[in-house]
């Protein structure tokens, strides 16, 4: 654009020199005189030249020589027009240098290079992570409008374009308000390690970036600093799906995205209308008794303007019960009498029945709750415990407590210090299991028939008790030990959320303290009934104390042992709604019972051994790999035929002989 308003000024001016010189040749008229001193100018510009040149002219031919006066003249007029086109160059050279040159040195001004682009992959993240995000990850976070997408990057951007161009791909990045950085990530496969891309003085240029690849491709992983980025699905329409190929689903007929709809495709079913279709026609002594015509038939008839097959919708009579295409349900019913005679239940009910049924989807067994429980890990993040082995429990419960990074939701990772050591699952189900028996020691007390939390209000304002329900849910979650030492009333009320007053037993009562107060009233007279009068009273109990109130005595007693520790349950409970697994126990609590109550795992059959079992193979391929299931197949079958003969298998058998053999 430049170059060519340069040409426009530069014609514009040569117009007006041209129009300046058709004015002077006016003005001299025909034949412009030749003044003085251009006669000067001339001269002197000849006398300038090569002495040659004089020699040459003065050896012309004859015919030239007779005619001087005519050439002279000639010459006069031609130096002198030409000088007086030369002095309006010059001029207007001296004013204007950049538009009038010496055309024998004038070069083109050279065009300015289009800065280049180059596409760069980049990658949002919703939050801080130390690794690449999984497969699985990637798919809940392209449907969030996040994970992968190209931008083409400008050579000679600034931070602010490029800013501005992520967030025109990404419209999440705007809650951010600039704060963000960008990740490299290292080689290898699999889950990589992430490094910073330091920004340079500029922040990130489109130079510094394109330099950051190294030419050789890749992925820049942004990363926010402050906060998480929301990760609930968008819909199909939104403009972050804008610029990706799109399909149809054959099922619902819903247009999106070819990268969501593996995803898509796997959670789609197809609509109840859809669904009755493609059941066996249940309704064909209905329609039989239908008495429409054939005309009311083609009228009831609904045109599709497309090529999906028709989903005819029913109604039940509300006089006769029965079922009707809903736009044949006004003339039936202006005929109905109302078959009374024979009641029947509803087709259509008992098919959403069925329906609803099956879209419920609850577990039917220990292993199938336990797996939908470890469903609710979520791998965007690692909850890192390092701790030393002595006082396990307590700095265990200290380190638990600060959650900086990760919460208990995310998958646990255990150090212990002075140890080099990598958790592939060894360390973390020990740290469990010591943590397990620290709690059971420390905050419970009571028999090996059943435990009950203490009364213990400096562990109750510390959040112990809910420390410990988080314990609980990971080690159910993450292959770690189950707290098999809770008393049944305990489980009852964190299943139920109250228990029965009226089911009361001196078994229940596990303070030695109260213990010794219920066998003392027992045993007592009436004037040993007044020495602990102060302590029955402690109890709450405010009737007469009488050798023939003694059963009520201990009774509230026994009361006041149970009230007296729900606020410690309840702690518990709040602990154990992390992965959902406090609202699974109250809706399944038969199925959850035998990880919390003693009683129902002492002797294990041969297919829980074997569904325990969780070897850690070689590599896929190698020799050494197919000899080690050879010998678990061979463990397998040796439980199985134990089984079979009747032989008992307990749970000390199998640790004795466990520890036999990794000796």
């Amino acid at each position: 654009m430049a170059d060519f308003k340069e040409a426009e000024l530069r014609n514009a001016a040569r117009h007006v020199v041209s129009l300046l010189r058709s004015a002077l040749a006016e003005a001299r008229g025909s034949v412009p005189a030749v003044s003085t001193a251009d006669e000067v100018q001339v001269q002197g510009q000849q006398a300038s030249g090569s002495r040659q040149q004089v020699d040459m002219q003065e050896q012309t031919a004859p015919c030239n020589q007779e005619q001087p006066a005519r050439r002279h003249v000639q010459q006069q007029r031609t130096f002198g027009f030409s000088g007086t086109c030369g002095s309006v160059e010059q001029s207007m050279t001296r004013s204007f240098p950049g538009l009038f040159k010496p055309r024998k040195n004038s070069t083109p001004s050279p065009k300015r290079k289009a800065a280049r682009s180059t596409p760069v992959q980049f990658y949002l993240l919703n939050q801080f992570v130390e690794r690449t995000p999984k497969m699985s990850t990637e798919l809940l976070l392209l449907q969030a409008g996040l994970g992968r997408r190209t931008v083409t990057i400008p050579e000679d951007g600034q931070h602010s374009e490029i800013s501005s161009l992520l967030l025109q791909m990404y419209p999440k990045m705007a809650s951010l308000q600039g704060a963000w950085m960008l990740y490299k990530a290292v080689g290898g496969s699999g889950q990589r390690k992430l490094n910073v891309v330091q920004p340079d003085e500029e922040g990130y240029t489109g130079a510094y970036i394109i330099k950051a690849l190294g030419g050789r491709g890749g992925c820049l992983y942004i990363m926010p600093l402050q906060g998480t980025l929301d990760m609930s699905p968008l819909p199909f329409t939104s403009r972050e799906f804008d610029r990706m190929p799109k399909a149809q689903c054959a099922t619902c007929h819903v247009d999106m995205p070819i990268q969501l709809l593996a995803l898509h495709a796997q959670k789609c079913e197809p609509d109840t209308g859809s669904r009755l279709n493609s059941l066996p026609d249940v309704f064909s002594d209905v329609e039989a008794s239908c008495d429409l015509t054939e005309m009311d038939s083609e009228r009831c008839a609904v045109d599709e303007p497309d090529s999906r097959p028709a989903v005819v919708v029913k109604v039940s009579c509300p006089l006769c019960c029965d079922a009707y295409p809903e736009d044949c349900i006004k003339e039936h019913a202006s005929t109905c009498e109302g078959r009374y005679e024979e009641p029947r239940v509803n087709s259509d009910l008992q098919v959403d029945q069925d329906i609803t049924n099956e879209n419920r989807q609850e577990p039917y067994s220990l292993a199938d709750a336990v797996c939908k429980v470890k469903d609710k890990i979520d791998p965007q993040a690692i909850f890192s415990i390092c701790v030393t082995r002595e006082e396990i429990f307590h700095r265990g419960l200290k380190q638990w407590k600060r959650q900086k990074k990760a919460t208990p939701i995310n998958p646990l990772r255990v150090s212990f210090l002075g140890e080099a050591g990598i958790d592939n699952g060894a360390l973390r189900k020990e740290f469990l299991t010591e943590m397990m028996a620290g709690i059971e020691t420390n905050l419970f007390e009571g028999s090996s028939a059943g435990k009950t939390p203490k009364y213990s209000i400096m562990d109750y304002q510390n959040d112990n008790f809910k420390i410990a329900g988080e314990v609980i849910a990971v080690s159910i979650a993450q292959d770690g030990p189950p707290p098999n030492f809770f008393h049944e009333w305990s489980y009852t009320f964190i299943s139920m959320g109250e228990f029965d007053k009226d089911q009361l037993s001196e078994t229940d009562v596990t303070d030695p303290e109260l213990l010794d107060l219920i066998s003392k009233v027992e045993t007592s007279d009436k004037a040993a009934l007044i020495d602990l009068l102060e302590r029955i009273l402690a109890c709450g109990y405010m009737g007469p104390v009488t050798c023939d109130k003694k059963a009520s005595i201990v009774s509230a007693i026994v009361l006041h042992s149970r009230v007296r520790v729900l606020p410690m349950l309840q702690q518990i409970c709040t602990g154990l709604k992390l992965y959902g697994l406090h609202d699974m126990i109250k809706q399944n609590p038969a199925i959850f019972q035998p990880l919390f109550v003693p009683g129902h795992l002492d002797k294990p059959d041969a297919d829980f051994l074997a569904m325990a079992l969780s070897p850690l193979l070689s590599e896929p391929g190698s020799l050494k790999r197919h000899k080690e299931l050879r010998i678990v197949n061979f463990l397998q079958d040796f439980i199985q035929s134990m089984d079979d003969e009747g032989m008992l298998v307990s749970v000390a058998s199998i640790k004795d002989w466990s520890s036999l053999i990794s000796s």
